[in-house]
């Protein structure tokens, strides 16, 4: 009898096993949907950052509105303060209107026919989309206005009118910083800037108010102020800037 030999061969493998093609499209289309449910958030988180700013200067505009309706209450019941105060409850066609101060009188000054109207067309009626826009009854000291039964205002009227009404449209947190520095010198009413400090860019409402002669047509609307800290910067003071020479900022009380 004739023997058969076999040989046997024996190989040690690892106990994991392979991935295949359908197991990979599998995760990468799990991940995709758990990505794509992280990525969805980013806009809605966006979108509800949004809201939330525009509810707080929403409520910020209504609380200004409200304190700037307490002081001059005319706005509402006496938008051209001619001192009729039911013509615009009791007359239909003028029941409807818009306080812009700020439009009505940067359009007088430009010289421009929509001054008087909240719209395109200046001889339009308030069936087409028009209505009346009224600049809050503001005068000069002289007793100028560009409403009412006042006489003509002039070009210098309609530009001190102009700058009295970003005064009083202009909300007090939209302050824009113009120079910074440390002053030399601090007196009562001035600040001493260090030499080199370029102070010809900042303006002051003086240099911007029109005048009738040498007296300014309005009152100082404060558009520019100085802000002074302390040595630890957690306290300041605001004074209006009422002048700049050379390298001395002037103000009522510094």
């Amino acid at each position: 009898m004739k023997k058969i030999h076999s040989s046997h061969r024996m190989s040690v493998v690892d106990g994991r096993k392979g991935v295949t093609l359908v197991e990979v499209l599998m995760s990468l289309m799990i991940m995709s949907i758990g990505v794509s449910a992280v990525a969805v958030l980013f806009p809605i988180s966006m979108l509800r950052s949004l809201r939330a700013t525009q509810m707080t200067n929403g409520a910020i505009l209504t609380h200004s509105v409200n304190a700037l309706l307490d002081f001059q209450p005319h706005l509402i019941f006496d938008p051209d303060h001619d001192t009729d105060f039911a013509e615009h409850f009791q007359n239909r066609a003028t029941r409807n209107y818009i306080v812009d101060p700020g439009t009505f009188y940067t359009l007088a000054a430009d010289g421009n026919a929509l001054a008087t109207v909240f719209g395109n067309d200046p001889t339009g009626t308030l069936t087409q989309g028009f209505v009346p826009r009224f600049g809050g009854g503001l005068q000069t000291l002289t007793g100028r206005t560009a409403e009412g039964p006042a006489p003509t205002a002039t070009t210098a009227d309609l530009q001190a009118l102009k700058l009295a009404a970003q005064a009083l449209s202009g909300q007090g947190d939209g302050w824009t910083e113009i120079l910074q520095g440390v002053p030399d010198a601090v007196t009562a009413t001035a600040l001493t800037m260090p030499a080199g400090t370029d102070l010809s860019a900042v303006p002051t409402s003086q240099l911007l108010m029109p005048f009738s002669g040498t007296v300014p047509l309005v009152r100082d609307p404060e558009n520019f102020r100085v802000l002074l800290y302390d040595d630890t910067g957690k306290f300041s003071q605001a004074f209006p800037l009422t002048g700049v020479s050379g390298l001395i900022v002037t103000g009522p009380k510094i």
